[in-house]
């Protein structure tokens, strides 16, 4: 049984009275250490959360008021691995790749390294003990490489494997060369697990968007998962969040993948490793022909942080935290961390985080009044905005900005000839607009090829997905989507946007297409080929398209 220790009420208020928090931190935290010694205390949530996002601005203070020097040792696990021997070979239509692993290890990711800035590929990986008897460990993984040079990232069930046989389909895009495979290796403390808030809950094109709140920030995550009551599933899944990126607030992808889960998991899990500063999330679960799961919740996991420090003497300590300006304290005890272990853990009982008496808050607009004089001569558009009351103000962009500036860059906001500062939230929820089919070319023995256009109900409305579904029960067909632009004049373009096979079978497989787009792609219409062969044309062609809401915040 762990140990909590309090001080009695006289004695605390006593100190209290005795020793402040400095006016530059505005919150404190109370806990108690029963005496002299190293210790290892786990950090509050509430503290984590109040904290500025590196930590620079927290202190820990004793009785007497006194700063005491800590560590936070790092809890990640190793650094990946590289696989002992890889031999790559092209088949029809996929890339085989043989690894043998050369630890002992437990691992469980492996990071792909290739010559490719934009990959994505569907992945099987296979292990094996001897080289020669496989079982399957993952099928269906999405396998994704974004712009930057970043090795692509396959998650799988923790444990140890002599070999393993990761196969690509090139089915859809063609191959690419695989440089190097490395192994994540399983290490680090138990992760923290804790629920999620359900704020909203959408249902619209043949998916389900959860807007999640967590109840801290600035936390190291390593998982999200999801229980459900259906027994098992497969849901292609993106977590977002909002991060700031000078003067707009966007979604930035924090994980994707499959989120899977069978009768002896008992919950789906998307694994990733990264910071989180939001406490808002957004879970997107493309359904397709499926219906939406019964969700019973949504958990995520994250790094615990720990201090350790040197404790003069027993008694109450406080936590200090929200100082906006304070830099990072060098203490000498962070050279002593390999020393350390002998720390004694505590988990003492925190009291709840409070405002610092003694702060001085100084008055701070949040946006500045005016910027610079605009000449509003070099916009060719306008529409006027009008506001109901002083103070700060949203504003969500309708359909007619959105066509005009699908990029949003050239927005201005003008009071006479003076600009309005505003902070721009880019893709803050997302609404489905109809598509207008229209068959342009029927299949032929000749060209063995179906046409559709796909009308947007507004030209240059910028699109972050598009949903296509037809009556068709039974087939696996190749499609191309191409975006179509006017030209000058009177003309039109098309630009290729993805190309794949779009399959429909017998049980639960999804029938639905979903084509998500690498950020929001405005189009004034689309076009979609489907190679028919010896069959007939899709039956009941639908589709919705996907449009991002953005808001300008101002005063």
């Amino acid at each position: 049984m762990k140990a909590r220790f309090f001080l009695p009420w006289a004695t605390a208020a006593s100190l209290w009275a005795a020793a402040q928090v400095p006016s530059a931190w505005r919150w404190e935290q109370v806990f108690s250490v029963p005496g002299a010694g190293w210790w290892r205390v786990p950090l509050p949530a509430e503290t984590l959360s109040a904290c500025r996002p590196g930590r620079e601005d927290l202190r820990l203070f004793d009785t007497e008021g006194k700063e005491t020097p800590f560590a936070v040792p790092e809890d990640r696990p190793p650094a990946p691995r590289e696989a002992k021997r890889v031999s790559v070979s092209l088949q029809s239509g996929a890339t085989r790749i043989l690894v043998e692993t050369g630890t002992g290890d437990a691992f469980d990711a492996l990071a792909l390294a290739v010559e490719a800035t934009e990959v994505y590929k569907a992945a099987k990986v296979e292990a094996s003990d001897d080289g020669e008897r496989w079982s399957l460990l993952v099928e269906d993984a999405p396998f994704r490489v974004r712009s930057g040079g970043e090795p692509g990232l396959l998650e799988l069930p923790a444990g140890r494997h002599a070999w393993l046989r990761i196969t690509l389909d090139d089915r859809s895009r063609e191959a690419v060369p695989v440089r190097s495979v490395a192994l994540r290796i399983s290490g680090g403390a138990e992760p923290l697990r804790f629920p999620l808030t359900l704020l909203e809950r959408r249902e619209e094109g043949g998916s389900t968007r959860l807007t999640l709140r967590a109840p801290v920030r600035h936390a190291d995550w390593t998982a999200l998962e999801l229980e459900a009551a259906e027994p098992a599933y497969l849901r292609a899944a993106v977590l977002r969040t909002r991060e700031i990126q000078g003067v707009e607030r966007r979604l930035a992808v924090l994980a994707e993948g499959a989120l899977r889960c069978d009768p002896a998991s008992g919950a789906g899990k998307l694994a990733f490793s990264k910071r989180v500063d939001s406490r808002e999330l957004i879970l997107d679960l493309a359904n397709g022909d499926n219906a939406p799961l019964s969700i019973r919740g949504v958990f995520g996991l994250r790094r615990r942080v720990d201090l350790v420090f040197y404790a003069r003497a027993g008694g109450m300590l406080r936590l200090a935290s929200g100082n906006p300006l304070g830099e990072a304290p060098r203490y000498d005890v962070g050279a002593l961390l390999d020393t350390l272990g002998a720390a004694k853990p505590l988990s003492p009982a925190f009291a709840p985080l409070r405002s610092n008496r003694a702060f001085r808050e100084e008055e701070a607009a949040f946006f500045p009044a005016r910027g610079a004089a605009l000449q509003p001569g070099s916009w060719r558009r306008s529409k006027a905005v009008h506001v109901e009351r002083p103070g700060l103000a949203s504003l969500s962009l309708d359909d007619e900005v959105l066509a005009a500036s699908p990029t949003l860059l050239d927005l201005r906001l003008v009071l006479g000839r003076t600009q309005v500062p505003y902070l721009l939230d880019r893709d803050v929820a997302e609404r489905s607009a109809e598509l207008v089919v229209e068959a342009t070319h029927a299949a032929t023995k000749n060209a063995r090829v179906s046409r559709w256009h796909l009308r947007l109900p507004g030209p240059g409305l910028p699109m972050r997905r598009v949903d296509l579904f037809c009556d068709t029960p039974y087939f696996r067909r190749e499609f191309r989507l191409y975006a179509v632009q006017k030209t000058e004049p009177a003309g039109e373009r098309a630009e290729l946007l993805h190309r794949g096979f779009w399959r429909r079978e017998a049980g639960p497989a999804v029938g639905g297409l979903s084509i998500a787009f690498d950020g929001n792609r405005a189009a004034t219409a689309l076009l979609l080929e489907v190679e028919d062969g010896d069959n007939p044309p899709l039956a009941g062609l639908r589709g919705v398209a996907m449009i991002p809401v953005s808001r300008l915040h101002f005063r």
